[in-house]
């Protein structure tokens, strides 16, 4: 278990570096390489086959940068996607693409100012209750660029709200967890 949540961290920091460098280079035309990393991760992931094909360490890596190559000329996608891709198979990282092109996406959020906001309810919350929410994520810290709603009933009730370092918890279990530490303090000194 231990070596495989280090793995993930390491995957995950190889991820981020070549998502990053994949930003720096298309800061210009990042929407439309957007649209493209969207066809692209349909195209890989859509058929059991393809995916096979890439992913098996037998298959030269020039077969499969043919492949890709031709993928990109049927598709019209930019020389810029389809190298880095290109590249991401010639270092033999491509079971982290999908993690690339995730970590792309949040990078992109992050330089356009944006984020994305994950609230967690101990029930499903009607639109007005969002919506109140919402008012006072926005108050602070500006627009949400994606709205992901969470039912937890281990919250007991209220709410939190994540995005990237921001935490606001607002749930009757985080208010039972702070009467516990003072509680604690005035009692033991603690």
């Amino acid at each position: 278990m231990f070596l495989d949540v280090v793995r993930k961290h390491g995957n995950g920091r190889v991820a981020y570096c070549y998502a990053r460098a994949l930003l720096d280079i298309v800061v210009d035309s990042a929407d439309s390489i957007c649209e493209e990393i969207k066809l692209v991760r349909a195209a890989l992931t859509a058929d059991g086959e393809v995916r096979a094909f890439f992913a098996n360490p037998v298959t030269p890596k020039e077969n499969k940068i043919a492949v890709l190559q031709a993928l990109g000329k049927s598709c019209k996608l930019s020389r810029t996607l389809v190298g880095f891709v290109c590249v991401v198979v010639k270092d033999g990282k491509f079971g982290l693409l999908s993690d690339m092109f995730e970590e792309f996406f949040v990078l992109l959020m992050h330089a356009r100012g944006q984020f994305a906001l994950e609230i967690t309810t101990a029930s499903p919350v009607s639109a007005a209750e969002e919506k109140r929410i919402l008012s006072i994520v926005k108050s602070e810290y500006g627009e949400p660029a994606t709205v992901t709603k969470r039912v937890d009933p281990a919250i007991l009730g209220g709410f939190i709200a994540k995005a990237d370092s921001l935490v606001i918890d607002a749930s009757f279990a985080g208010h039972l967890r702070e009467l516990e530490r003072v509680s604690r303090s005035v009692v033991c000194g603690v």
